[in-house]
């Protein structure tokens, strides 16, 4: 469905924030499947787009969600490909997008930590 529209910039950008805070929202609320449906819109636009800081970002929320709904294998998947992405794109992202993913790396540290001592 998202594959087949033709995007603007700024219709893009504006797009793809409503996406991520849609789903950051909903996720907030405890509405999983909700937030699961935009935060995979908005990673399908990344991907269509080649949007790595997109991609990024989805990735850091949808550990957040798989966490909450303790899916820890993929809430664990997520934030390392975030950090895989910063790692071979990110030199000139800005410092908010990288600390996001930093934290989202040391939630899923600390989990799999956890899990290893129980």
């Amino acid at each position: 469905m998202l594959e087949n529209v033709e995007l603007n910039s700024n219709t893009y950008r504006r797009k793809v924030d409503a996406l991520l805070t849609a789903g950051a929202a909903n996720l907030g609320s405890s509405k999983y499947s909700t937030a699961l449906g935009h935060l995979d819109a908005a990673l399908r636009l990344a991907h269509v787009y080649a949007d790595k800081v997109v991609e990024a970002l989805a990735c850091c929320n949808l550990s957040s969600l798989y966490y909450q709904v303790r899916d820890d294998e993929k809430g664990a998947f997520y934030p390392m490909k975030a950090e895989s992405l910063m790692v071979r794109y990110g030199e000139n992202w800005d410092t908010k997008t990288q600390c996001t993913i930093m934290i989202s790396m040391a939630v899923a540290e600390r989990k799999v930590s956890d899990l290893m001592t129980h």
